[in-house]
């Protein structure tokens, strides 16, 4: 258990000079109590049986993996070929703020490995989506260029059950479209949260 390696730290101190340094004890306990809630996420993610299973869920969690096969979007100059500079911007129905992923420089085969969490309730009417939007970064964020998208209709994923799978991408209604190729992998859960 991480509380007990905070436990051990405080022991270590005492007997090694009479007494714990309280600034060495709140921060072993600190990072016991981070650590154990790392263990609890990383559980939860990875599938072990969640409880109340029976009611409407209230929150979405979205875990970014990776893609495959994206577009060259900024062309070697010289030379054949190129590269792009990918980033997600994921947008749901019902959460005002998009997640946006962080920008992996130089790059057709990014690893992001980023996991969003929002609430987000059962609507009374109709289902939410989500749209996922692939676009190359370029002039520190200022300027992006459309590398293809997809949407998902959250019924689907009203489960609770993760869902981790490959989305091709493709062309979105309000974006021009150019070169777009390639596949991102999600793991979309959206479960009952009952904190």
């Amino acid at each position: 258990n991480a509380y007990d390696v905070a436990e051990g730290v405080e022991d270590d101190a005492a007997a090694a000079g009479g007494g714990a340094r309280p600034g060495a004890v709140v921060a072993a306990r600190l990072a016991a109590r981070d650590a154990e809630r790392e263990q609890v996420a990383a559980a939860r993610f990875a599938g072990v049986e969640l409880p109340h299973p029976d009611e409407a869920p209230n929150e979405l969690r979205i875990a970014l993996i990776r893609g495959t096969g994206l577009a060259i979007h900024d062309k070697n100059l010289l030379s054949a070929g190129g590269s792009s500079d990918p980033r997600c911007v994921i947008a749901v129905d019902g959460v005002k703020k998009p997640f946006k992923s962080k920008s992996i420089t130089k790059c057709l085969e990014p690893v992001w490995h980023e996991q969003f969490v929002h609430a987000l309730e059962v609507p009374a009417e109709g289902s939410p989506t989500l749209t996922l939007t692939c676009e190359d970064v370029d002039l520190g964020g200022v300027k992006c260029d459309f590398m293809g998208g997809f949407t998902l209709d959250l019924e689907a994923y009203k489960d609770h059950k993760i869902q981790r799978s490959w989305h091709a991408l493709g062309p979105l209604e309000g974006k021009k479209n150019g070169d777009i190729s390639g596949h991102i992998e999600l793991a979309v859960q959206w479960w009952h949260n009952p904190v």
